[in-house]
């Protein structure tokens, strides 16, 4: 169908990595953001290190964590950071 993704990797794997989301038993589905991330989309790897794609959200994290510097922080906080 169209808008569907096929994956294969199995149900027991994505859950593994914690890309599925079994919150509606009847109809899992991915979490794109952790699936991304998962070994098999690295383009290489060995015993020491891996080539994966860079997470886009990393570099806005790193600013958000060091200006704010706190667990936590509401939304006008972080609107003003970003």
């Amino acid at each position: 169908r169209k808008g569907w993704w096929q994956f294969t990797e199995t149900a027991d794997y994505l859950r593994h990595v914690g890309a599925l989301d079994e919150s509606n038993p009847s109809r899992p589905r991915v979490i794109i953001s952790n699936y991304i991330h998962t070994p098999m989309n690295c383009i290489s790897s060995s015993k020491y290190y891996r080539v994966c794609s860079a997470d886009p959200c990393e570099d806005m994290m790193v600013q958000l964590e060091g200006n704010i510097q706190a667990s936590h922080a509401s939304p006008e906080v972080i609107a003003d950071v970003v």
